[in-house]
């Protein structure tokens, strides 16, 4: 599969970070509705949204609505799911594949390889994928999900997250985005978003996406 690097304008956005705010993000209801996933960068205190063919880096110092600053893709094509590997690199997935891209040089490192042992039915299903814990990435397709263990490469859990308690009864299916800022996860869903602590496993009731 050929794919286009991201453009290198996305380093312009690479700034010096400070302690991240607590969303709603100051956003437009056009943009949040043009959100397909999204990641937390924590080195440079940025959240890239990515939407079709685009992504728009986000500065999570905001204290205003944002203009929409939209890059595009280029032949790299629409991006699925995305998640944080480590401090300089995230995993971007296609259907059931996924690259490796390093943030810092703002270009793709790696060939494009499928994940290993996806169940069957997920093949080219992934909605979204998060980093759940230091070892641990937690995948959704459907309403479903899968925890995967990084150090054993083996998956230990397969259930359905709208079973867990407090799941929005409205929140039925496909999840957009999942992303995790310092330690709180955040799913979101055509312009809203919840929260989880992971650590109680509390929910928040959904709240709009954008501040308009």
């Amino acid at each position: 599969m050929k794919r286009k690097y991201f453009l290198s304008l996305i380093l312009l956005f690479h700034l010096p970070g400070l302690k991240a705010t607590t969303p709603p993000f100051y956003l437009n209801a056009e943009t949040a509705s043009f959100i397909s996933d999204a990641v937390y960068i924590p080195k440079y205190d940025h959240v890239f949204f990515f939407g079709n063919t685009s992504v728009m880096p986000y500065d999570m110092k905001a204290t205003s609505t944002q203009q929409s600053a939209w890059f595009s893709l280029g032949e790299f094509g629409s991006i699925d799911a995305s998640v944080l590997w480590d401090d300089d690199h995230l995993l971007l997935f296609v259907d059931s594949q996924y690259v490796i891209y390093e943030i810092d040089s703002a270009r793709i490192i790696s060939d494009w390889v499928t994940w290993p042992s996806l169940p069957k039915e997920w093949q080219g299903k992934i909605d979204a994928c998060v980093r759940w814990g230091d070892d641990e990435i937690m995948f959704f397709s459907g309403n479903e999900y899968l925890l995967y263990s990084i150090s054993q490469n083996v998956y230990t859990e397969r259930n359905f997250f709208t079973a867990w308690e407090g799941w929005p009864a409205t929140w039925k299916d496909s999840l957009q985005s999942v992303l995790k800022i310092n330690d709180t996860i955040y799913f979101m869903k055509d312009g809203e978003y919840i929260t989880l602590d992971p650590v109680t496993f509390k929910l928040s009731a959904p709240a709009s996406l954008w501040i308009g």
